[in-house]
């Protein structure tokens, strides 16, 4: 996700450092005027090495316009090698229902890292404190605390 203003839903067109190739490297959603959502396509990747991945430049529909020209643009991602495989696995509990309210959930399972984790849904839910807080680690739990006015 790219958090911004006056986004085009009609035309926005990204510039990236490395180099990628949009509806070949990624698919861009405009989900709102102030939200971009990047997806990396099938075999692709962001950068064919670790190191940061640069927003160069932002066209709305005016032409191409410089971010952050003095510092060769905004670094939106630092890109980290591959990992083999952790040994990380989460229990299913099919049984367990929550509502969107619910306060906290626990996510069980084997293999987390027990000082912190950092956890990825696909609708868009971030921690720290924005949408939850990670309230407990250990190797085979992970609370999560819902942060008021979330859902």
């Amino acid at each position: 996700m790219i958090n911004g203003t006056f986004f085009n839903p009609k035309h926005t067109d990204l510039i990236f450092e490395p180099a990628l190739i949009r509806n070949q490297d990624y698919i861009l959603n405009v989900a709102s005027t102030k939200t971009l959502v990047l997806t990396r396509t099938t075999n692709s990747k962001w950068r064919s090495d670790p190191g940061p991945l640069k927003l160069r430049r932002i066209d709305t529909g005016g032409g191409q316009l410089r971010v952050n020209a003095d510092k060769g643009g905004i670094v939106v991602a630092e890109v980290q090698a591959d990992l083999d495989v952790h040994g990380v696995t989460v229990e299913a509990t099919p049984n367990e229902r929550s509502y969107q309210s619910t306060g906290r959930i626990s996510v069980i399972g084997a293999g987390f890292n027990p000082e912190d984790n950092h956890l990825r849904f696909a609708n868009g839910l971030r921690g720290h404190g924005v949408n939850y807080t990670t309230v407990e680690h250990s190797a085979d739990l992970i609370t999560l605390q819902l942060t008021a006015g979330s859902k």
